[in-house]
């Protein structure tokens, strides 16, 4: 309450009156990117904005894009790529004005006063994003002239996504086409020990997938931005509708997912009848996997180095599974 009061009473200072005295004078315009499930988002549109928007009137005109709105993920990622901004000057809440970039809770306080006060004479115009003019139209908002839409083209890392999904599909036909094929012989349930190189590589695929499950988690707890990498925009993913499934986000879907696999094959040799559980599991991974890397490539149009890490792990896990693990076994003679 304190931190509201002393940023209007700050901004009225160094207005001196003039946002009071010249309501009509020329508009003032930003966009704002938040999300819903974002706390610092929440402090700056609840405790920030509302004091500078009732002193500046109608004059300050501030775009508020929800970035968990498809429209709004892909308005936010044509701005980073336009802007070219760096892996660490990402995120939300980031509020573009002119051509100044104002990234977090505590710099949009810090920085916009400032902003307005200098554009308050001649005003500003929205800020140069490509898509937006579109945007500002479906929402019923005055459009910025000379606005130009550079166009959409593969998102960055689409050819890491391509890899991915191929090698997804490559587990799942030939999975799948392996039990046809016992099942044909009358071999499906017959537990054929891996090799100790091969246990190993699947056993690092679970706690590698387990690892970057855990870390997404972690990061969509605590309401951050995980660290991307060189290629990709893992803000505009995990911003997305599709981050989340049925209000829980799919990072902790994959930290249960690798941990129930984990279990279940470490319980399979005292448990043999869990085979069918641990191979429905792991191909339930490698569908719902090619599901998300399909979302990116086509619908979210952005791409998740640490999505397409848990996917790759999910296909060789399933893989290995499903040349190994007979779908039931009764005292390792027959199925049950």
């Amino acid at each position: 309450m304190l931190s509201t009061i002393f940023i209007a009473l700050g901004l009225a200072a160094q207005a001196g009156g003039q946002a009071v005295a010249n309501p009509a004078g020329p508009e003032i315009r930003g966009v704002l990117f938040h999300s819903p499930s974002c706390p610092h988002c929440r402090t700056v549109l609840a405790r920030d904005l509302p004091p500078l928007e009732e002193l500046w009137g109608t004059r300050l005109n501030i775009l508020r894009v929800d970035v968990s709105d498809t429209r709004g993920a892909g308005l936010y990622r044509a701005s980073v790529s336009a802007l070219a901004l760096p892996e660490d000057r990402r995120g939300v809440p980031m509020l573009l004005m002119g051509t100044e970039v104002m990234l977090g809770s505590g710099e949009i306080p810090a920085r916009l006063p400032g902003a307005i006060q200098a554009a308050a004479e001649t005003g500003l115009d929205w800020p140069r994003i490509p898509g937006l003019d579109e945007y500002l139209t479906a929402a019923g908002r005055e459009t910025a002239p000379g606005l130009q839409d550079a166009g959409q083209g593969p998102p960055s890392g689409a050819g890491l996504a391509w890899a991915v999904l191929a090698l997804l599909v490559l587990s799942l036909v030939g999975g799948l086409g392996a039990r046809v094929f016992d099942a044909g012989s009358g071999d499906a349930d017959r537990y054929r020990t891996p090799p100790l190189s091969v246990a190993l590589i699947a056993g690092s695929l679970v706690l590698m997938g387990l690892g970057v499950s855990g870390y997404l988690a972690l990061s969509a707890l605590q309401g951050g931005e995980a660290v991307c990498g060189p290629v990709g925009d893992c803000a505009a993913v995990h911003a997305s509708p599709y981050a989340t499934v049925l209000g829980v986000p799919v990072a902790i879907l994959g930290v249960l997912f690798f941990g129930g696999v984990g279990v279940l094959w470490l319980a399979l040799s005292r448990i043999p009848q869990v085979g069918g559980i641990l191979l429905a599991a792991s191909l339930g991974g490698v569908v719902f996997s090619l599901y998300l890397t399909v979302l990116e490539l086509f619908v979210i149009r952005a791409v998740c180095l640490w999505c397409l890490a848990s996917a790759a792990s999910a296909a060789g896990i399933f893989g290995i599974l499903a040349v190994s693990v007979p779908w039931a076994v009764s005292n390792g003679t027959g199925v049950e």
